[in-house]
């Protein structure tokens, strides 16, 4: 579910989030993304550099996914431990303000399903090579993505994310479209927020509009009389 147009109240955003390094599994995550936009709906997975629109606030959007997301896959290759930061060539997963680390400790903490995505000969980073708040990531089963049958293996993780991706989740995924209607002189405001068939739509304004009209039709008719011809 989404913001409507100019409401300052937050709601989930897509259930589905990939957390990956892009010098690590690039490639891998965008065919895990668009596989998973065949299967679910585009709007029901976030990526960054696939989910962020131009000029976006990407931190607060990223942390904002990262927090209401029902499943976070964990995209993870030979790297995904050893990628260092070129500016202080220390590791970037020893950095409490690493992006990754953030998101990835930030859905632990949640409780929510996260499902390590081994790409290849990756493998689970040991007990010791993790920070506190991304151990619990050791007791969640894995899944391997090999490149030899890449589409099968993700085939299968997409498919089984089924139960916790449930159908309200999916739906709600979906941007709500909303129509404000331009208030009549004395009349109340009104607001079509449904997402509805858009002829349908339309017919049903018709005819509110059409039985407005013969309402105040009677109205004046009755408070000034029948006169007849």
């Amino acid at each position: 579910m989404y913001v409507l147009p100019d409401s300052r109240y937050a709601v989930p955003a897509a259930p589905i989030f990939i957390s990956y390094r892009r010098s690590d599994t690039s490639a891998y995550a965008e065919y895990l993304y668009h596989l998973i936009v065949e299967h679910f709906g585009e709007h029901a997975v976030f990526m960054d550099r696939n989910s962020l629109e131009s000029g976006a606030l990407w931190l607060s959007k990223v942390q904002f996914a990262a927090q209401t997301c029902q499943v976070m896959l964990v995209v993870i290759g030979q790297q995904w431990v050893t990628v260092t930061d070129p500016n202080t060539n220390l590791r970037r997963l020893d950095n409490p303000q690493d992006v990754l680390r953030s998101e990835v400790a930030t859905a632990l903490a949640r409780g929510i399903l996260v499902v390590p995505v081994l790409v290849d000969d990756a493998r689970l980073p040991r007990a010791d090579e993790l920070a506190d708040d991304l151990k619990p990531l050791l007791d969640r089963e894995a899944c391997r993505i090999r490149s030899d049958q890449v589409q099968d293996d993700i085939a299968r993780l997409v498919k089984s994310l089924e139960p916790a991706v449930s159908p309200r989740a999916q739906v709600v995924a979906e941007p709500v479209q909303a129509t404000y209607a331009t208030p009549v002189a004395g009349a109340m405001p009104f607001i079509f927020a449904v997402n509805v068939n858009p002829e349908a739509r339309d017919v049903l304004i018709v005819a509110m509009l059409v039985a407005g009209v013969l309402l105040l039709i009677y109205m004046y008719y009755k408070s000034h009389g029948w006169q007849g011809a």
